[in-house]
């Protein structure tokens, strides 16, 4: 749900409520978070900060995928646009490269109203990879 300083797996997720989510979160104003990636955030300004970078994650990547969408990109533009955004701010992070694909892949479809993940059969990540790579 939280990860900070390193790549958001949202492959599956429901990124248009996943901010929501975060903001309850905040909400119980805890004073320590264990992200399930980096470090261990101690004290109400350091749970902050894990909060608000999954939640630019979350944004920037939606955002992406729903100006991919609204351009009629196919997954691979979708990709390179949401790179140009993403990379600047979160390519030095821990399994960025690993969580991209899957997270554009889940942007897109959520983007073009698949408001439930489809579930990712072996079928569906050869179709990711080839559409990435054509």
């Amino acid at each position: 749900m939280v990860e900070y300083e390193a790549g958001v797996y949202t492959g599956d997720a429901q990124l248009e409520e996943w901010p929501v989510t975060l903001e309850a979160l905040r909400s119980l104003q805890a004073h320590a978070i264990v992200p399930g990636r980096g470090e261990s955030m101690k004290g109400a300004a350091n749970v902050n900060k894990a909060l608000d970078y999954t939640k630019r994650w979350v944004e920037t990547l939606f955002a992406c995928g729903k100006e991919a969408v609204a351009q009629n990109m196919d997954l691979k533009a979708a990709m390179a646009h949401t790179r140009k955004k993403m990379d600047p701010i979160f390519g030095h992070v821990f399994i960025y490269e690993h969580c991209l694909p899957f997270d554009v892949s889940r942007a897109y479809d959520e983007a073009k109203g698949i408001k439930n993940p489809r579930i990712w059969t072996a079928e569906r990540d050869q179709e990711m990879w080839a559409s990435l790579q054509a």
